[in-house]
This record gives C-alpha cells, sequence and structure tokens, in this order.
C-alpha cells in the first residue's frame, strides 16, 4: 500500500516538531544541572536508576 505523499509530509513534521521538543529538554536540563551541583551524565544516570 503506497504512502501519500501529504501523510508523508505529516510524519516529517510531527518527527521534525518532537526533535526540537527533545533538543529543548536537553538545553534546559543543561542549564538547570549546575545548579544541583552534578554533571549533566549524573543526571542522566541519575534519571535512569529512578
Amino acid at each position: 500500500m503506497p504512502v501519500k505523499q501529504s501523510e508523508l509530509e505529516q510524519v516529517k513534521e510531527l518527527l521534525s516538531s518532537y526533535m526540537d521538543v527533545q533538543k529543548a529538554i536537553k538545553r534546559l536540563t543543561k542549564e538547570h544541572q549546575s545548579s544541583m551541583g552534578i554533571s549533566y551524565e549524573q543526571l542522566r544516570i541519575l534519571k535512569n536508576l529512578r
């Protein structure tokens, strides 16, 4: 079943939006992690442990 061009464009737009949100979250996390006195990598480890 072929994919319509409009559906493909919607998927591309959705993926782009998702990636933009992920980048923003990572940037904000990096900006605020120093207030906790830990590195970004340490924060990621703690997040994975919970």
